[in-house]
């Protein structure tokens, strides 16, 4: 009905004080003249038509074929040069998303459809090498590599519905307030922050000694990556014990202690205590005693997000 309206309004310079007949397969329109009771959208296109004469006719589909022809180019031609169609290419009937990416040109992202979008946050979420991460940190991985419509809603709904995140997580949102954080530094390895965390069930190793954080200093960090000219600790025991202050001096590094009981000091390090245990509270046992058999990939997963200040 709404569509004759249109035809008639936009035909108007020629069918005006012309009897003509209006071909159509949409049979309840054969009554439009005839019907008693309408209701209020209907008076109003039928007030409309009054000053036009013409009859309706009933014509099926397939006699209909010029009308429908029309139609059919009509939306044909809108696909073909509607500018959404130029940014989808399709390869190996793979359907690919043309997305412009600073410093990184144009991506071709596989466009992911609605039935596996689920398998995909299980995938880049839940698995042991994802870790459980945030909405910006699983976004951040996903953006680069697939496309679908909403992305960014999809996952914050899929994060945080996660039961074990809820489980394991707090949040951590505060009111803003007056910062007065460690000077920002301006090269690699300025600064270095150091922290045991617990409580936490004894793992089979149970190495939680001076020695173990000399040793990790020594081989994980100045052997790979080099001396950091600063290290922030706390005054636990672990830190102050005189083979942690002999490494720390023969190397030449800088070391600076805490407040006593303020762990803000080193806010950065305690934040990401808390990332960690709760990404890997998501994967240990109900006796949480294999939780050091989880820590490489829980700290490869974070290791490899982008992080939300870069």
């Amino acid at each position: 009905m709404f569509r004759s309206c249109m035809v008639h309004y936009q035909l108007r310079p020629y069918l005006y004080a012309q009897h003509f007949t209006l071909y159509t397969d949409h049979h309840p329109l054969c009554w439009l003249n005839t019907l008693s009771s309408k209701n209020g959208r209907l008076d109003r296109w039928s007030l409309q038509l009054q000053e036009y004469t013409f009859d309706i006719k009933h014509a099926a589909g397939k006699s209909n074929c010029v009308a429908d022809y029309n139609k059919i180019k009509f939306i044909h031609d809108q696909l073909n040069t509607g500018k959404h169609v130029k940014s989808f290419v399709l390869e190996n009937g793979v359907l690919h998303k043309l997305l412009p990416r600073h410093g990184q040109g144009t991506l071709k992202l596989p466009y992911i459809p609605v039935s596996m979008t689920q398998d995909l946050l299980e995938a880049c979420h839940d698995h042991v090498t994802s870790g459980h991460l945030g909405v910006t940190r699983i976004w951040h991985k996903i953006r680069n590599r697939y496309y679908w419509p909403g992305m960014y809603n999809t996952i914050k709904q899929y994060v945080t519905s996660c039961s074990k995140c809820q489980q394991f997580k707090v949040s951590r949102v505060k009111p803003t307030g007056t910062l007065q954080p460690i000077e920002v530094t301006t090269g690699v390895l300025d600064l270095m922050g150091l922290d045991f965390i617990g409580p936490v069930p004894q793992s089979t190793s149970a190495n939680c000694t001076a020695e173990t954080a000399a040793k990790f200093l020594v081989e994980k960090v100045i052997l790979q990556y080099g001396v950091p000219k600063q290290l922030i600790t706390d005054q636990g025991t672990h830190f102050m014990a005189n083979v942690f202050e002999t490494i720390s001096s023969r190397c030449g590094i800088s070391h600076i202690k805490t407040t006593t009981y303020h762990p803000q000091t080193n806010g950065l390090t305690e934040r990401f205590n808390a990332t960690l245990a709760g990404s890997i509270g998501t994967y240990v046992n109900q006796q949480q005693t294999d939780w050091d058999e989880y820590l490489p990939f829980v700290t490869f997963a974070y290791n490899t997000s982008k992080q939300a200040t870069t």
